[in-house]
Protein backbone atom coordinates (compact mmCIF):
# COMPACT_ATOMS: atom_id res chain seq x y z
CA UNK A 1 0.00 0.00 0.00
CA UNK A 2 1.12 3.55 -0.64
CA UNK A 3 1.13 6.16 2.11
CA UNK A 4 -0.99 9.24 1.49
CA UNK A 5 0.76 11.59 3.92
CA UNK A 6 1.49 14.25 1.32
CA UNK A 7 2.25 17.92 1.99
CA UNK A 8 0.35 20.53 0.01
CA UNK A 9 3.29 21.13 -2.34
CA UNK A 10 4.04 17.46 -3.02
CA UNK A 11 2.51 14.98 -5.38
CA UNK A 12 2.91 11.29 -4.77
CA UNK A 13 3.24 8.78 -7.56
CA UNK A 14 3.63 5.07 -7.14
CA UNK A 15 3.91 2.32 -9.67
CA UNK A 16 2.98 -1.18 -8.61
CA UNK A 17 3.27 -4.42 -10.55
CA UNK A 18 0.31 -6.74 -10.24
CA UNK A 19 -0.42 -10.16 -11.64
CA UNK A 20 -4.02 -9.24 -12.53
CA UNK A 21 -2.98 -6.19 -14.56
CA UNK A 22 0.21 -5.29 -16.39
CA UNK A 23 0.97 -2.22 -14.29
CA UNK A 24 -0.88 0.04 -11.90
CA UNK A 25 -0.08 3.70 -11.29
CA UNK A 26 -1.36 5.60 -8.26
CA UNK A 27 -1.06 9.34 -7.62
CA UNK A 28 -2.42 11.67 -4.97
CA UNK A 29 -2.28 15.40 -4.37
CA UNK A 30 -3.52 17.24 -1.29
CA UNK A 31 -5.17 20.55 -2.09
CA UNK A 32 -4.35 22.45 1.11
CA UNK A 33 -6.26 25.51 -0.09
CA UNK A 34 -9.50 23.57 0.32
CA UNK A 35 -8.64 20.99 3.01
CA UNK A 36 -5.92 21.16 5.65
CA UNK A 37 -5.46 17.37 5.89
CA UNK A 38 -5.45 14.46 3.45
CA UNK A 39 -8.29 12.13 4.34
CA UNK A 40 -8.52 10.26 1.04
CA UNK A 41 -7.08 6.75 0.72
CA UNK A 42 -6.79 3.92 -1.75
CA UNK A 43 -6.49 0.17 -1.38
CA UNK A 44 -5.13 -2.39 -3.84
CA UNK A 45 -5.32 -6.16 -3.35
CA UNK A 46 -3.60 -8.15 -6.08
CA UNK A 47 -4.87 -11.71 -6.61
CA UNK A 48 -8.05 -10.77 -4.75
CA UNK A 49 -9.77 -13.79 -3.27
CA UNK A 50 -6.66 -15.83 -4.21
CA UNK A 51 -7.63 -15.52 -7.90
CA UNK A 52 -4.51 -14.61 -9.95
CA UNK A 53 -6.50 -12.69 -12.58
CA UNK A 54 -8.57 -10.69 -10.07
CA UNK A 55 -7.73 -7.36 -8.41
CA UNK A 56 -9.54 -5.25 -5.82
CA UNK A 57 -9.17 -1.49 -6.37
CA UNK A 58 -10.82 1.07 -4.12
CA UNK A 59 -10.64 4.82 -3.70
CA UNK A 60 -12.08 6.23 -0.50
CA UNK A 61 -13.12 9.89 -0.31
CA UNK A 62 -12.36 10.52 3.35
CA UNK A 63 -14.88 13.20 4.26
CA UNK A 64 -15.66 11.14 7.38
CA UNK A 65 -12.12 11.69 8.68
CA UNK A 66 -8.95 9.56 8.82
CA UNK A 67 -10.30 7.03 11.34
CA UNK A 68 -13.31 6.29 9.17
CA UNK A 69 -11.34 5.85 5.95
CA UNK A 70 -8.70 3.69 7.71
CA UNK A 71 -11.41 1.41 9.12
CA UNK A 72 -13.08 0.99 5.72
CA UNK A 73 -9.72 0.39 4.02
CA UNK A 74 -8.81 -2.27 6.57
CA UNK A 75 -12.07 -4.23 6.39
CA UNK A 76 -14.04 -3.63 3.16
CA UNK A 77 -12.23 -6.07 0.84
CA UNK A 78 -12.43 -8.85 3.45
CA UNK A 79 -16.11 -8.19 4.14
CA UNK A 80 -16.97 -8.34 0.44
CA UNK A 81 -15.21 -11.70 0.14
CA UNK A 82 -17.08 -12.98 3.20
CA UNK A 83 -20.41 -12.09 1.53
CA UNK A 84 -19.52 -13.70 -1.80
CA UNK A 85 -21.88 -16.51 -2.75
CA UNK A 86 -20.75 -19.62 -4.64
CA UNK A 87 -21.45 -19.57 -8.38
CA UNK A 88 -21.91 -23.33 -8.82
Amino acid sequence: SVSNNVSSSQKQLSSQKCSAVKQLGIASDQNSACRPTMEDEHHVVDQYGKVPSQIFLAIFDGHGGRKCVELVKQHLSERILACKTPTN
